[in-house]
């Protein structure tokens, strides 16, 4: 039986030195991640920079998480792609290497068709035996997975279990919740409590790379029924949640705050790729003031 997913999922930055994928620190940040308490790890998404990685560096990345991870959390990369060929490639090897589920967003450029778009979920669903946590994010990809399709997904195959939001329609993610035919992740980290209250089983977000043990307290917190204690926190962590996913001028700007940010924890997981380039200077003392807010630390000059 797979292994249920459930609780605080970073999704990954793909650590960069000298224009390659650093894997020495990439081991580190799993290793960093597991020690803090998360409940899994989801790599080469979209914090992963996953359309900026190659073939070669998807699988190298796929493989240095789960094998530093040691089975100790669940582990779930993500096999979007342009083709239906090459993200059942990417699911088949997923699987191969150990890992607990995959991650699975539309094909991206082309507006598929309502057929199409099934078509490429379910034949990629029906290739492994492992589960697939649908992934709904309408501001990258500008496409919707509807609750009606995630049911439709759900009841015709035998892997479709999870889906992770990164939508902030909350009548849709309560749709999608009341199926009960899946569980559902939340996605956007401004919102996650308000998830959470609406049935959501976790998150998948790229702030628990940055602050995993604030992010597991409030978490507690929830799970354990003290709704005060959950809010408080939330609301504690509320300004770096909002810079990072909280919209505005830079709200698809996640990759490069979540880098900087974990720069400025004193992480070094280096630059985005280009075309993405890091924060304006105003932004990034915005970030350190909420950092240092949160951690009651200043921030180091130098990341490690």
């Amino acid at each position: 039986m797979p292994r249920e997913l459930k609780g605080i999922f970073p999704m990954m930055v793909t650590p960069f030195k000298g224009g390659e994928v650093d894997v020495k620190q990439l081991k580190f940040l799993t290793e960093y991640l597991v020690e803090k308490g998360v409940h899994g790890l989801s790599m080469s998404g979209s914090t992963g920079e996953f359309v900026h990685l190659s073939e070669k560096e998807r699988i190298l990345v796929s493989k240095t998480v789960i094998d530093a991870a040691k089975s100790k959390v669940k582990t779930v990369p993500c096999v979007g792609a342009m083709t239906t060929k090459e993200a059942i490639d990417y699911a088949k090897n997923a699987e191969d290497l150990g890992a607990d589920a995959v991650l699975l967003p539309p094909s991206y450029y082309f507006l598929l068709s309502r057929e199409e778009f099934k078509r490429y979920f379910k034949r990629i669903a029906e290739s492994i035996e492992i589960p697939v946590v649908l992934y709904n994010a309408p501001l990258t990809t500008g496409m919707t997975i509807d609750s009606t399709l995630v049911g439709e997904l759900a009841r015709e195959t035998k892997t479709v279990r999870y889906v992770k939001e990164s939508t902030p329609d909350l009548s849709l993610i309560q749709r999608t919740v009341n199926l009960r035919a899946v569980k559902v992740f939340a996605g956007l980290d401004h919102l996650i409590l308000p998830m959470l209250a609406v049935g959501c089983i976790g998150c998948m977000t790229a702030s628990a790379n940055i602050i995993p043990e604030q992010m597991i307290a409030m978490w507690n917190y929830f799970e354990k029924g003290d709704e005060k204690k959950a809010s408080e926190q939330y609301q504690k962590l509320l300004p770096v949640f909002n810079l990072v996913t909280g919209g505005g001028p830079d709200e698809i700007n996640f990759v490069q705050y979540t880098k900087e940010a974990m720069g400025l924890m004193g992480i070094n997981v280096g630059l985005p790729r280009e075309p993405l380039l890091p924060i304006s200077k105003a932004r990034r003392e915005e970030l350190k003031k909420a950092l240092e807010a949160i951690t009651g630390k200043e921030m180091p000059t130098k990341p490690k």
